[in-house]
C-alpha cells in the first residue's frame, strides 16, 4: 500500500512505528539491546498491518530485528528475518543491488554461528560477485567480507580455500586504507596464524607476525591492550618454535602492559597469564609462576567463560530471559562442581526464579535446576529441603517425560542420594534399584546413563561397608567398562579404582592391583 492511500489513523499509526523504531536506535548506540527488542518487534507489526510485507520499509524493520536476534544469537530466527528481508529487496532492487550485500553477508554469518555451514557459503560468494561489479567504490566493503569468508573457510577446515581470500583481503586493504592501517595488521595476523598452525602451507608465519605487531606499536602505542596481544601471540609463535630467549620479552612487555590496565575484564585476558605461567615452568621457573598465580588470584576458565556469557545475554537478552537463565545454571552447575555452594546456591536460586516466571513452575528445564539446587542443600545436610526439590523434580520429569524416562530415573538417583546421608539405607537401596532398571530399559545395559549408574550404587554400598555387595556391582560395570561406552577414560579409571579399593577390603590384593594398575594406566595416557 502506498503511503498517499493511507487513512489520518493509519498514517498516525505508522508514524508512532517510526518513532519506536528511532528510539530503538538510540538505545542500540547505547548498547541497550535487551530494552531494543520489544521496540523493534511492535515496529515490525505496525509496518506489516499499515504498509505489509512487501514493501522496503518493512524489509528495513524486518532488517532491524534481524540484527537484534544476531546479536542475541538466536541465530535461527536471525536466519529466517534476513531470508524474508532478502525476498523483498530481490524483488524491489533486483537481486545485483548493492545494498543486498550487507543482508548478505549478515544471512552468511548467521548460518556460520548457527552451525548451517553447508549453506553459510553461498551468501558470501553472492555478496562478493555483488562487490566486485562496483568497482574500486567498494572495495574496503569487498575485503570486509572476503575476511568473513576466509574465517568461514578456515573454521571448517577449508584452509586452501581461506588463504586466497585472506592475501585478497591484505592486498585489498594496504591498497585502500594504506600499509600501516590496523585492519591490515589484523588481517597479517589471521594469516600468520593460519600459515603458522597449518604447515603444510610451508610459509614462514614469522614476518607477518612481526608485521602486525610494528603497525600496532606504530598506531596504538607500546602500552596499549591490543598491542599486547599481539606481542602474546609473537611470543607463543616463538615459543612453539623451540625460541624461548625471544619469547621471553615479549610475554613480560605483554604481561606488563595487562597490569597497567587493570580495568580491563579478566575473563578477556586471564588467558594470556595462564599462558605466561605455562611457559615459565617450561623454563624451569616454577617460584616465579607460583608468585605469579598467587597475585593474579584464584580463576576457573570455565566459569569465566560463563560469567562472560550471562553478562552477555543480561544485556541482550534482558534479566528475565529463559536463555540466561541456562547460562546461570550452567555457572552453579561450575561452582557447584569446584565447591562454591554459596555462589552455586544464588546463581540456582536467580535461574529457578527467571524460569518459574517466564515459562511456569511445572516447565520441563526447572527440573536440572532443582536437582542441582538440591545437592548442595543434600551437602549442607538440610535434609528437609533437599527432599522437597527433589520430588518436585520428580513430579515435573513424571509429567513432561513419563516415569519410563532417564529424566525420572536420575530423580530417583538424586532421591537415593538424600536417604543415603542420612542412612536410609533400605530405601535408598530400592531407589538406586529403580533407576538402574529405568535406565537399562531406557538406554540399554551399554549406555552411559546404566554405567554411571552402576557406579553410583556401587559407591553407596562401599560407604556402608557392604563391599560383597558393591563387588557384585561393580563386577557388572567391569563388564561394561571393557566395551566402547560414552564413558571418558578418566571416569573409567575412577570405575577401577573403586574396584581396586573394594578389592582390597575384601582382602583380593592380588585382583585389587590389577584394578589398580588399569586405573595408573589410563593416568599415564592421559597425561
Amino acid at each position: 500500500m502506498s503511503e498517499t492511500d493511507l487513512t489520518s489513523e493509519e498514517s498516525k499509526k505508522l508514524e508512532d512505528g517510526r518513532n519506536l523504531t528511532a528510539t530503538a536506535n538510540d538505545l542500540w548506540r547505547q548498547r541497550g539491546f535487551a530494552a531494543t527488542d520489544p521496540l523493534y518487534e511492535q515496529a515490525l507489526a505496525i509496518t506489516s498491518e499499515v504498509l505489509g510485507q512487501d514493501c522496503m520499509e518493512y524489509a528495513l524493520a524486518a532488517r532491524n530485528l534481524a540484527n537484534l536476534r544476531y546479536v542475541q544469537k538466536k541465530y535461527e530466527e536471525a536466519q529466517d528475518l534476513y531470508q524474508r528481508v532478502l525476498k523483498i529487496m530481490e524483488r524491489q532492487l533486483g537481486p545485483a543491488h548493492e545494498d543486498l550485500v550487507e543482508v548478505l553477508t549478515w544471512l552468511g554469518e548467521s548460518r556460520f554461528r548457527g552451525q548451517r555451514y553447508d549453506e553459510a557459503e553461498q551468501p558470501y560468494q553472492r555478496a562478493l560477485a555483488i562487490l566486485e561489479q562496483q568497482g574500486d567504490a567498494a572495495l574496503e566493503q569487498l575485503a570486509n567480507v572476503c575476511m568473513r569468508l576466509a574465517h568461514f573457510y578456515y573454521f571448517v577446515g577449508r584452509y586452501d580455500e581461506a588463504e586466497p581470500q585472506y592475501l585478497r583481503a591484505l592486498s585489498t586493504r594496504e591498497q585502500v586504507l594504506g600499509p600501516d592501517h590496523l585492519d591490515v595488521a589484523r588481517t597479517a595476523w589471521q594469516l600468520a596464524r593460519m600459515y603458522h598452525l597449518q604447515p603444510e602451507f610451508k610459509k614462514d608465519a614469522e614476518p607477518l607476525f612481526l608485521r602486525a605487531v610494528t603497525i600496532q606499536e606504530t598506531v596504538l602505542g607500546n602500552d596499549d591492550p591490543e598491542t599486547a596481544q599481539g606481542l602474546y601471540r609473537l611470543a607463543d609463535f616463538y615459543r612453539s618454535k623451540e625460541r624461548p630467549i625471544d619469547a621471553d620479552p615479549l610475554y613480560q612487555r605483554a604481561i606488563s602492559i595487562l597490569d597497567a590496565h587493570p580495568e580491563l575484564d579478566e575473563g578477556e585476558t586471564r588467558w594470556m597469564r595462564s599462558g605466561y605461567a605455562e611457559f615459565l615452568r617450561e623454563t624451569d621457573r616454577e617460584a616465579q609462576a607460583s608468585e605469579l598465580e598467587k597475585r593474579w588470584g584464584e580463576w576457573d576458565a570455565y566459569e569465566e567463560m560463563w560469567r562472560t556469557e550471562i553478562r552477555k545475554r543480561e544485556a541482550t537478552l534482558g534479566p528475565d530471559s529463559p536463555d540466561l537463565a541456562t547460562s546461570l545454571q550452567q555457572l552453579a552447575d561450575a561452582c557447584s562442581f569446584r565447591e562454591n555452594y554459596d555462589e552455586a546456591e544464588k546463581h540456582y536460586l536467580r535461574a529457578l526464579s527467571i524460569r518459574e516466571a517466564a515459562l511456569g513452575p511445572d516447565d520441563a528445564s526447572i527440573a536440572s535446576n532443582l536437582t542441582g539446587l538440591a545437592r548442595i542443600y543434600r551437602l549442607r545436610k538440610q535434609y528437609a529441603q533437599a527432599e522437597e526439590l527433589v520430588q518436585r523434580a520428580a513430579r515435573i520429569c513424571e509429567s513432561s517425560f513419563g516415569k519410563n524416562s532417564i529424566e525420572y530415573g536420575r530423580t530417583q538417583e538424586h532421591l537415593a542420594a538424600t536417604a543415603s546421608a542420612q542412612k536410609q539405607t533400605q530405601r535408598a537401596e530400592k531407589l538406586y534399584e529403580l533407576a538402574l532398571s529405568i535406565y537399562r530399559e531406557v538406554a540399554g545395559s551399554e549406555s552411559r546413563e546404566y554405567a554411571e549408574g552402576l557406579y553410583h550404587f556401587a559407591k553407596f554400598y562401599a560407604a556402608f561397608s557392604q563391599f560383597e555387595n558393591a563387588a557384585l556391582v561393580l563386577n557388572k560395570l567391569m563388564n561394561i567398562a571393557e566395551k566402547d561406552i560414552d564413558v571418558a577414560d578418566l571416569e573409567k579409571a575412577d570405575y577401577f579404582e573403586l574396584y581396586a579399593n573394594v578389592l582390597e577390603q575384601l582382602g583380593r590384593t592380588e585382583e585389587a592391583k590389577a584394578q589398580a594398575k588399569r586405573m595408573e594406566d589410563i593416568y599415564k595416557r592421559t597425561q
